[in-house]
């Protein structure tokens, strides 16, 4: 008796403690991440690839180019060989290097991270706050503004420009906020909280929640909040 007693409570324990824990949310839950990171070089990549800048009225320029940290914008290697500051973002409508694509929205950058159904898009923003008052050009950062006539053809998929080595010995501490933003039909929203997607998704207001517990998913980990965001674009229009 006592030996099938501890059978069945093996069983009960396999079914109870097996299955995946989840967290329970709400309309006023965060979608959002911040973390303390050390930084080597201010730069996304470890090198420069050839990209190209899409513009709103004029054809698009090709460039080697990375996506600087610090000053959440694109830096560009000029013909002479400078690293500059991509400028004029009224006049660009997107850029885009190895597999990256990244939209301009109130004088920053925003990276697209997935597309889905009926033109919607997910999109993240990068905050950083260095925990230190050293002077931006400790990092070798040019800060001039890039001419959007002078853009370089060199060739190859990725280099590393002597003005861009990292410098190993530097190491600086910042925080780093993520926030996210969905684009539906070329208009950009704000998602901070799930009653945000609520609002943009109405067909899916009565669901999200019930989707997200029962596919156990972590609002706050990226390839969780993709499921969602594809969840809610089936419905978009």
């Amino acid at each position: 008796m006592n030996k099938i007693l501890s059978i069945a409570f093996i069983a009960i324990s396999f079914n109870v403690f097996g299955q995946k824990s989840s967290e329970v949310y709400s309309d006023k839950s965060v979608i959002y991440s911040s973390e303390d990171i050390l930084l080597k070089h201010q730069y996304l990549d470890s090198i420069f690839y050839q990209g190209k800048i899409y513009f709103i009225k004029a054809k698009p320029a090709t460039a080697l180019m990375n996506y600087n940290i610090l000053e959440n914008g694109i830096s560009v290697v000029d013909n002479a060989k400078n690293v500059l500051l991509l400028d004029g973002l009224d006049q660009i409508s997107f850029v885009s290097y190895n597999g990256r694509v990244f939209f301009p929205y109130l004088g920053t950058f925003l990276e697209q991270i997935d597309t889905y159904k009926n033109n919607v898009l997910l999109l993240l923003q990068r905050k950083v706050t260095a925990n230190y008052n050293a002077p931006t050009d400790a990092f070798g950062m040019n800060s001039e503004s890039a001419s959007n006539g002078k853009h370089t053809s060199s060739s190859g998929i990725g280099n590393r420009i002597s003005q861009t080595d990292l410098n190993e010995d530097l190491k600086v501490e910042v925080k780093m906020e993520t926030e996210y933003y969905i684009s539906i039909n070329g208009m950009y929203h704000t998602v901070y909280k799930i009653k945000d997607l609520k609002k943009l998704f109405p067909k899916k207001k009565d669901s999200i929640l019930s989707y997200i517990s029962e596919n156990h998913l972590n609002i706050n980990r990226i390839e969780d909040l993709k499921k969602i965001i594809s969840y809610c674009a089936e419905d978009a229009n």
